[in-house]
């Protein structure tokens, strides 16, 4: 690392929890795509856990939309209950 330092980092975007989804699926895929979201968030974090990650950069649309579920706030910020830098950045 530069100067002796190193700092592991995990660069994602575009994990739009929370979206509605409505437009190509039926009530149930739009259920299954909403879980299947969260639990790739979920193994995001437990993998920066694993390796020591120092910092997540989430740059852009970590939601779709300015009004999200309490539940999936409640689960966002549980995961995130240690200590990392965290950025997000909004492209649009």
């Amino acid at each position: 690392g530069f100067m002796g330092l190193e700092m592991r980092i995990i660069h994602t975007a575009d994990l739009h929890l929370d979206s509605a989804w409505g437009t190509n699926l039926n009530t149930l895929k739009q259920k299954e795509r909403k879980r299947e979201l969260l639990l790739n968030f979920e193994r995001l974090i437990d993998y920066s856990k694993k390796h020591n990650v120092d910092a997540i950069i989430i740059a852009g649309d970590m939601f779709d939309k300015k009004r999200i579920s309490i539940k999936v706030i409640d689960y966002v910020f549980k995961n995130f209950m240690f200590n990392y830098l965290i950025c997000f950045i909004k492209h649009h």
